[in-house]
């Protein structure tokens, strides 16, 4: 195991009432009866699906392929609002928002938002892949190993994604106003 470049794959909100929520920012929704609109090989704009990375209470995380003209091509990761949630304005209003805060970041320890965009219905924010294991991954093969992550490894993922969480919370608007950003999904699964 080589020591990691390590980027947060979460986006930062903001949580306007600086309320506690209880939930930790997870929006729970009973999705049985919906399906998702994309699939591996679905073609979307100029995307094309290759595989779903996750599916969470809000929305599904794909491997996509980005095309252009000249052979142009860019793998990304796409992120939408899930289907039965898609009618629910208040939802695509939070994912534009995301992607609208998030694209103003620039930190080498949080991940790029390229694109915002709407096919047909269906809203996507699309960002910069990262090819590599999650610490959730590393840490699932080290014990399946009955090994350790060496502890140069571990210290190096949370300094590196402490300077970009931090980066973000200390992220000021033209005025000088700090944003008040908060992770809000921090785990190993997302680093």
């Amino acid at each position: 195991l080589s020591s990691p470049v390590t980027r947060t794959n979460m986006f930062l909100i903001r949580d306007p009432s600086g309320a506690k929520d209880e939930r930790r920012g997870r929006i729970v929704a009973s999705t049985g009866a919906f399906e998702s609109r994309l699939s591996p090989g679905t073609s979307f704009g100029r995307y094309v699906v290759e595989s779903r990375l996750a599916r969470g209470g809000m929305g599904e995380v794909w491997l996509a392929t980005a095309r252009g003209p000249g052979g142009f091509q860019k793998r990304v990761v796409i992120k939408t609002v899930l289907p039965d949630l898609m009618e629910k304005p208040a939802y695509v209003q939070m994912l534009v928002k995301e992607a609208s805060l998030a694209a103003r970041l620039d930190h080498p320890n949080i991940v790029h938002v390229f694109d915002l965009g709407c096919v047909g219905s269906l809203y996507y924010i699309a960002m910069e892949y990262l090819s590599g294991r999650s610490l959730a991954q590393m840490l699932r093969r080290s014990h399946d190993l009955g090994q350790r992550l060496p502890l140069r490894v571990l210290l190096t993922m949370i300094a590196t994604s402490c300077d970009g969480l931090q980066y973000a919370h200390d992220y000021t608007d033209e005025d000088g106003q700090k944003l008040g950003l908060l992770h809000r999904d921090i785990s190993p699964s997302n680093i």
